[in-house]
């Protein structure tokens, strides 16, 4: 009878393991300098806004991708990961109006893809823009 009750246990601990490990698995994003393509649309805009190319060091703590205009005035007000998608909101204040961006990146290893959708009010006006974004990792920090 203790020997079915050990086997019983075994077998139970052993699908624990199996099915609980992805899981606990890790992230597939790897920290570095990463080089991300950002495609902003803007409805009504009568021609296609140039693509961006810009490079950024992110790391475990900090997996947001930030175009260089994400300057002063900006903060990340909220941000939530589950495994290799990162979401978060961000707002910048300045005296013309205010920007908020809410954005979602996927990291599979050494590549990532998003959209962000962002919204700009000031002077009376408000637009809508969404950015896709794409990017790989190229080296370590510098």
């Amino acid at each position: 009878m203790m020997r079915g009750a050990f086997c019983l246990r075994v077998i139970v601990m052993s699908l624990f393991t199996i099915f609980a490990t992805p899981a606990l698995a890790t992230p597939a994003f790897q920290a570095g300098e990463w080089e991300i393509t950002t495609r902003t649309e803007m409805p009504g805009l009568p021609f296609a806004a140039p693509a961006v190319t810009t490079r950024q060091c992110l790391t475990l703590r900090d997996r947001i991708p930030q175009g260089k205009d994400a300057t002063g005035g900006c903060s990340v007000v909220n941000q939530n990961s589950s495994g290799d998608t990162v979401q978060w909101t961000m707002r910048c204040d300045s005296p013309d109006g205010t920007t908020e961006a809410r954005g979602e990146v996927t990291y599979s290893g050494t590549t990532m893809s998003g959209i962000s959708h962002i919204t700009t009010s000031g002077r009376g006006e408000t637009v809508h823009m969404t950015s896709h974004m794409s990017g790989h990792r190229i080296s370590p920090c510098k």
